[in-house]
């Protein structure tokens, strides 16, 4: 059995990346703040975060008040192999490969990851209480994809039948094949794909956060805040060789219309389109000092739990990489080409199972931020990864930079962010406040203004928040 889950996530990827991830750390609310989120983050978008935030309330004075966004999103695409030239033509217009272009491509990608995060918020809001706290719901889509493929998968990706693996090509039914010969001389994907490396992640989540002041004197406030989950799973791949071992899994939606043939012991989902095929609970917890009135520190850790997936479960085998009938990636896309190398004619081989339970992506969180004017706040955040369960973050996550207000209706955010998914970037986000009291908020921002005047590793990335009200 083949997988095709890979692409029928990145349809969906791609059908939302026009408008615009807990995982992306580079923007990441409709507020576009740009990455300081573990401090800075108000109200439902420290949902996820750092909940003990809700039970802030120094820009509200003593009053009630209640805050819900609508449609908000965020994007991030980020390649290490990729210069910005070729990379922006990728997604907006992408020429064929010709044979020479294809072998410079696979010697480019050769273990350099790219990566794909989504976030869409529907629906969230707060309401925040004084002496009671903050109470929080939020529904978020989750999805994350990521690949790296050593030089020989690289090869075998861009190339296809014409890699000077296969010892010659055959036609079958009009297909062409490249096929090794003798049969028994085909080496095992374990032999071949050390260090490749291809994640997805995508499922549901509905949160329910509460923080409230726990502690305070006349220098220091101490808030804490805890966010419990009901998760829904939608699509799941983790399939990677390393040290000589082929490991991997996956489990997929009935809306990826996945053809299983004759698997055994699949735990099948019956009917068509979107139902899900995993269940689990999470929980966050955070704190967040306060000094002075001006200088907030802040911990959190997010994600701890799981979700157990008993829907259309697969699990890799290690078997023999003996032909291969497709003629390589026709051009940077790597996301939508993927089908052609491990959908159902591509290459893994697949066999059911009944269930596979995987941890959430956790996270630990450190953010420090000094209100120097009332104008001008800076701020540090760290994430890193507790894990590298699929939808982590690859590495640890560091942030600088502030939000500066010349005038109450507009508030200017950037800085410098370094790992994580996505290297080295520069945000600029744009929040603007409508109204006689500001009740509507707009939020704009993109995740990478080095990407346009620097050409290696990009980032595209964008964050849109315009349904967002303040009562």
């Amino acid at each position: 059995m083949k997988l095709r889950s890979v692409i029928l996530a990145a349809v969906i990827l791609f059908a939302t990346k026009t408008f615009a991830q807990k995982n992306n750390e580079i923007i990441t609310n409709g507020m576009a703040r740009i990455g300081l989120q573990t401090s800075f983050s108000r109200d439902y978008q420290s949902v996820g975060i750092n909940p003990a935030n809700l039970g802030l309330f120094n820009d509200t004075g003593k009053s009630s008040i209640l805050t819900f966004g609508l449609g908000e999103a965020s994007v991030a695409i980020h390649s290490e192999a990729l210069p910005a030239d070729h990379f922006i033509k990728t997604y907006f217009n992408s020429p064929s490969f010709t044979l020479e272009e294809k072998q410079e491509a696979a010697k480019i990608f050769a273990n350099e990851w790219t990566t794909m995060n989504v976030e869409i918020t529907p629906v969230a809001f707060a309401i925040q209480v004084p002496k009671v706290g903050g109470f929080a719901f939020a529904w978020k889509e989750h999805v994350r994809i990521a690949y790296k493929f050593n030089e020989f998968v690289s090869n075998a990706a861009f190339l296809g039948y014409n890699f000077d693996y296969f010892d010659e090509i055959v036609f079958i039914g009009g297909d062409a094949y490249g096929v090794v010969t003798p049969h028994d001389s085909a080496k095992l994907y374990s032999e071949i794909g050390e260090g490749t490396e291809a994640n997805l992640n995508w499922y549901r989540e509905f949160n329910l956060s509460f923080g409230r002041n726990i502690f305070r004197n006349d220098n220091i406030e101490l808030y804490g805040g805890i966010g419990v989950k009901l998760l829904q799973g939608y699509g799941l791949l983790n399939a990677k060789i390393e040290n000589g071992t082929l490991s991997g899994y996956s489990a997929s939606s009935p809306i990826f219309n996945i053809d299983y043939g004759t698997v055994t012991a699949l735990s099948a989902v019956d009917g068509t389109g979107l139902k899900s095929v995993g269940h689990g609970m999470g929980v966050d917890l955070g704190l967040t000092f306060m000094i002075m009135k001006r200088i907030k520190a802040a911990f959190a850790v997010t994600d701890l739990g799981q979700i157990t997936w008993n829907g259309n479960v697969l699990h890799a085998r290690d078997t023999p990489f003996d032909s291969l009938t497709f003629e390589g990636f026709d051009d940077y896309d790597i996301f939508t080409n993927v089908d052609k190398f491990m959908g159902l004619d591509g290459v893994l081989n697949w066999e059911g199972a009944v269930e596979q339970k995987v941890k959430l992506p956790a996270k630990f969180r450190f953010g420090g931020s000094v209100n120097i004017f009332d104008k001008f706040t800076v701020g540090i955040d760290v994430v890193a990864p507790l894990n590298s369960e699929p939808g982590n973050i690859n590495g640890t996550f560091l942030g600088v930079g502030g939000d500066y207000t010349p005038i109450p209706l507009l508030r200017i955010s950037s800085g410098l962010l370094f790992g994580g998914d996505n290297g080295f970037n520069m945000p600029l986000g744009l929040g603007i406040s409508l109204g006689k009291t500001q009740t509507w908020q707009i939020g704009l921002a993109t995740g990478d203004v080095l990407t346009y005047i620097v050409s290696k590793k990009p980032t595209v990335a964008a964050s849109v928040g315009v349904l967002r009200f303040k009562l």
